[in-house]
């Protein structure tokens, strides 16, 4: 059984990951580097609102999806996937984010 509660017979093929999306600073606040620079100056999560975190280190999301999936299946969990990194990294409006 799967996490999903899915047996593995009964869960489509899947490719390899079709996207994956990472936002990295290689000058964070911490690094004290010359160049330090915030993740959050760099670019514009604001969709998601604040987050409770004082530091961003490097937030990822990778998904893989079964092959038959339409490109607006494919964009809704795309979506959400990103909005689930959004909260991963503790940021307050990530359920309601307009993507």
């Amino acid at each position: 059984m799967l996490t999903t509660g899915e047996s593995v017979v009964d869960v489509p093929s899947a490719g390899a990951p079709r996207l994956e999306l990472y936002i990295q600073n290689r000058h964070p606040e911490a690094s004290g580097g010359s160049r330090v620079l915030r993740t959050l100056d760099l670019v514009d999560l604001s969709v998601f609102g604040r987050t409770r975190k004082t530091q961003l280190g490097d937030l990822s999301v990778g998904v893989t999806a079964p092959l038959d999936l339409s490109a607006e299946e494919v964009g809704s969990l795309v979506r959400r996937a990103l909005i689930g990194m959004a909260e991963d990294f503790g940021f307050t409006a990530a359920d309601s984010a307009q993507i």
